[in-house]
């Protein structure tokens, strides 16, 4: 896994997060057009992975940010992700 900057979602973004997880079963694909991503969660694991997509790294370190408000690890095709300590807000 690879540490990397914070960044710090907005209410909005985290408004949208919410609502993305909330719309999905478990198991269920969200596509993103942004980037032509598609991406899969798993609410038992509590895993958001990215099947497959042009999905650069700083969308990807925002994704990550993002569902780890919810308490979610979000992962690439191969199991890959980047890890925050929450508790100190370090990487």
């Amino acid at each position: 896994m690879v540490a990397f900057n914070r960044y710090n979602p907005t209410p909005q973004d985290i408004a949208w997060a919410e609502f993305v997880i909330s719309m999905l079963k478990d198991g269920g694909i969200w596509g993103a057009p942004m980037n032509n991503s598609h991406w899969k969660i798993d609410k038992k694991k509590k895993e958001f992975w990215l099947l497959e997509g042009d999905v650069d790294f700083d969308f990807f370190n925002k994704t990550t940010a993002l569902f780890a408000k919810f308490g979610y690890k979000v992962l690439d095709k191969r199991g890959r992700g980047i890890v925050f300590d929450e508790g100190s807000g370090k990487t």
